[in-house]
């Protein structure tokens, strides 16, 4: 079942969700990866996303069928998203135990959506109408390791996450039905996460541990 499935159960009862979609991807990703032989080892690199769906979903019917005597509703929509980012990650060998590492992400994304409602099962119809949403933000970590032999490594990092602001095409959402009154567009998340890290191979190898505290804050 979907979201807009009323009773939220494998067999359709009160209502039925159906649709068709069409969804065309196309991503490119270059990067500049060092020899990896010296102190300090980086990848560099760029990368490209563009998604473009067109989506026609339908609820209403009873008893699994489509019944032409219920209402039903038809939500047509096209979205397209356009993502760019470029990137840089390194590790640099203080000494042969200690490491320091970092890395940058530059983020822009671009979403779009157009459409229009037919049908009163969420209500009155909803005319052409179209939103788009801007974002641009980063990403990074950085962060210290210890490894004095290669069955020890001792960590910590701190690294910052986000997720950028997003569309509802939902057909009983705020974009298509008028009687929601939420925002169609979706707020962006940021997340800090601090990670302490002990990670060590006992008896030959045979036994491996590995212990991390990793505390999350979330806006």
């Amino acid at each position: 079942f979907g979201e807009d499935d009323s009773e939220r159960l494998p067999v359709d009862l009160a209502d039925a969700t159906y649709g068709d979609l069409d969804l065309q991807i196309y991503s490119q990703e270059f990067q500049l990866i060092s020899p990896g032989a010296g102190r300090f080892n980086y990848v560099l690199g760029l990368y490209y996303y563009n998604q473009d769906l067109n989506d026609q979903f339908r609820v209403g019917g009873a008893l699994g069928t489509a019944n032409p005597l219920q209402a039903v509703s038809t939500a047509t929509s096209q979205i397209e998203v356009e993502n760019l980012a470029i990137y840089a990650d390194g590790t640099f060998n203080i000494t042969d135990a200690w490491q320091i590492l970092g890395g940058v992400r530059l983020l822009r994304e671009e979403q779009s959506m157009a459409g229009f409602r037919v049908g009163t099962f969420f209500g009155p119809n909803r005319p052409y109408q179209e939103i788009s949403v801007e974002d641009e933000d980063w990403v990074g970590r950085a962060g210290v390791r210890y490894s004095p032999h290669n069955d020890l490594s001792v960590f910590f990092t701190v690294s910052r996450g986000y997720k950028g602001a997003g569309l509802n095409n939902s057909n009983s959402g705020p974009f298509f039905s008028p009687l929601n009154t939420a925002n169609p567009i979706l707020n962006p998340e940021t997340v800090m996460s601090y990670e302490l890290g002990w990670k060590q191979r006992w008896f030959n190898g045979r036994l491996q541990t590995n212990d991390v505290v990793c505390p999350s804050e979330v806006e």
